[in-house]
């Protein structure tokens, strides 16, 4: 615990420039340790919610209560009165609950689309968003510390139902930007008999997720290229256990169903369809895909392609 002033101070020089700052006035009959923890929480979870050259100003007082102590923060017009426990053990982890919810008042009425609430898989927001498509998440410096999707609209709550998909911890009050529902990606594949392929996508988020409908065009060894359309399911680990996990908040799991042509040597033309399962890493604009399904494909006298393959590629969101 001893770190602790020293954990503070370097979490205030490390911040941007230009980002909010915070102005602690403690009693000195508060216990030191207490203060540096307070100081990290408010570091850690108000600033990044304030605009660029915003000041937050806090006091920490005793009260008559001797296991209590009443944090008082102001930023511009707005005031926040929170009383908080002396347990150092848990006071951080406690502090930064009250103060994910109960700071939104510090940010006063925002007009544009923003986290509103903390559900226990996710966020939710009272204004209409697009079902399926992704946002961006944006400080209070506009910074993108996050994506979410929006996964559901309830017409009798008027609440946004959002899942996060990529990104660090989220912050509520924290404003959403539209990302593009278009999708680009290029993957190579390798199938059981050594065979290469490569392919082109394009996929579009539907207003039914987790559904997107794709496209795509490639190329397999023995000069045999194909086209196929198709529909895609895509589930963010973060729906199932949360957002507290790096891996959960990044990692996604999905499914492809594909139908179309292949066109051989001298002008043949068969059906061919294909299955994919896959694990996909989102890193901002950017995905790593990694995956195996099977593919089948056949003329009217033979197949002329089957078996199981193995596929790894990227893919892009592009945002305006």
């Amino acid at each position: 615990m001893k770190r602790l002033p020293l954990l503070a101070g370097l979490l205030l020089l490390l911040s941007p420039l230009g980002a909010a700052t915070l102005s602690l006035d403690s009693n000195p009959a508060v216990d030191a340790k207490v203060t540096s923890i307070v100081e990290q929480a408010l570091v850690h979870s108000v600033l990044p919610r304030l605009p660029e050259n915003g000041e937050l100003v806090a006091s920490l007082e005793p009260t008559e209560q001797t296991t209590v102590y009443q944090l008082t923060l102001i930023y511009g017009e707005e005031q926040l009165l929170l009383d908080i426990g002396y347990e150092v053990e848990s006071l951080y982890e406690r502090l930064l609950r009250q103060l994910d919810q109960e700071g939104l008042a510090l940010l006063g009425e925002q007009e544009h689309p923003y986290l509103q609430y903390r559900l226990g898989s996710g966020f939710a927001s009272s204004s209409k968003l697009a079902v399926g498509h992704p946002y961006w998440v944006l400080d209070g410096q506009d910074q993108r510390l996050g994506q979410v999707v929006a996964t559901k609209y309830h017409e009798e709550k008027q609440l946004s139902f959002l899942t996060q998909r990529e990104g660090s911890t989220l912050g509520l009050g924290m404003r959403l930007a539209t990302m593009s529902p278009l999708h680009t990606a290029l993957s190579v594949s390798l199938d059981r008999n050594g065979q290469l392929g490569a392919a082109v996508q394009l996929s579009y988020a539907l207003p039914m997720y987790p559904f997107s409908l794709i496209a795509q065009a490639g190329y397999l060894q023995m000069a045999r290229f194909h086209a196929e359309l198709g529909v895609q399911a895509e589930f963010p680990l973060s729906h199932l256990f949360g957002t507290r996990s790096f891996l959960a908040r990044n990692l996604s799991v999905g499914a492809q169903a594909l139908v179309g042509l292949g066109f051989g040597s001298e002008t043949e033309v068969y059906l061919r369809s294909a299955g994919l399962l896959f694990l996909s890493c989102q890193l901002g604009s950017w995905s790593l895909q990694l995956g195996g399904g099977n593919r089948v494909g056949a003329n009217a006298n033979s197949l002329v392609e089957e078996g199981l393959f193995f596929s790894v590629g990227t893919a892009y969101t592009y945002t305006p």
